[in-house]
């Protein structure tokens, strides 16, 4: 059986190149172990018709319990709630926020967050 390749995410060669890495990883498997400081295992599937199985499968749903959380006060609990929620109101939030992520948005701050 083949190793599962691992991709830490904060290493500087996949931060300036994470194309690179992982095409590597892709190459390897049809998963990626990604390790990062402070979170416990996450995985990343590489390839497009797994990546389709994993989107359609229903135990994979996102809910609101899907979400790490950090160890937050509980006075500032309420304001993470932002986008955990489905239906309509999930919706009418999605709709305030996304004129803010279009790619001319991106562009523009390219520079200023390089």
């Amino acid at each position: 059986m083949a190793e599962v390749p691992e991709i830490e995410l904060t290493d500087p060669a996949v931060l300036s190149d994470p194309f690179t890495a992982y095409r590597r990883a892709r190459e390897r498997s049809p998963v990626v172990r990604l390790v990062t400081p402070g979170f416990g295992a996450m995985w990343a599937v590489t390839r497009h018709a797994p990546a389709r199985t994993l989107l359609t499968d229903p135990r994979f749903e996102l809910r609101a319990e899907s979400y790490l959380r950090p160890s937050v006060p509980e006075a500032y609990r309420p304001y993470l709630r932002t986008m955990e929620i489905d239906g309509p109101e999930h919706g009418r939030l999605r709709r305030l926020v996304a004129p803010a992520f279009t790619a001319r948005r991106a562009a523009d701050r390219r520079t200023r967050i390089q």
